[in-house]
């Protein structure tokens, strides 16, 4: 094996880890990450190797990414976290993996939208109901002052502005006694 004989983790083994992450290739993630491969290494689109776990749908690896503590709040160079670009393909149980660390619930990618923006622009009815049933915050404004519901009010998608509605509703409830109803 190349790693075997002194071989360098240069720009071209990089490469080839962000490769074998989309593809699935998990023996070989994991032997170049024993061999130190640097998890912040990212393609000419930004793409960190957990974005590329995303894009080629990878749970196992995203999993084991996510393990050894691959920095989840990275982003491409449009801004978009590995986060937001599951939303955008309406990966639900990627999605789900990824919202463990609830500091990622509202991030905002470079035009101010959230994984929540995405998935309604896109059109994943059930993305959006997981990220809403996690806690995502279904006010926030993008940098333009568009909401989610806004997206969905403009593209006539009825289901998800009921629930952008009802989601809107809820968090604005008062509570009694300073608990949550």
């Amino acid at each position: 094996m190349l790693l075997d004989r002194g071989t360098t983790l240069d720009e071209t083994v990089k490469e080839a880890f962000l490769e074998t992450a989309e593809a699935g290739h998990e023996l070989m993630v994991l032997l170049l990450i024993v061999h130190g491969i640097d998890l912040s290494f990212n393609d000419s689109s930004g793409y960190t190797v957990l974005h590329r776990a995303v894009l080629g749908s990878q749970i196992k690896i995203l999993e084991l990414l996510l393990s050894i503590e691959a920095d989840r709040s990275a982003w491409d160079n449009k801004g978009k976290t590995a986060l937001h670009l599951a939303a955008h393909m309406g990966e639900d149980e990627i999605v789900k993996i990824l919202l463990g660390d609830s500091g990622m619930r509202n991030l905002q990618d470079c035009n101010g939208w959230t994984a929540l923006h995405w998935a309604v622009d896109n059109e994943h009815e059930n993305t959006v109901r997981t990220l809403l049933y996690a806690g995502v915050d279904p006010g926030v404004h993008s940098f333009d002052a568009c909401t989610p519901l806004d997206i969905a009010e403009v593209g006539g998608l009825e289901t998800m502005e009921q629930m952008l509605r009802e989601a809107l509703a809820a968090r604005n409830r008062p509570t009694v006694g300073g608990a949550p109803p």
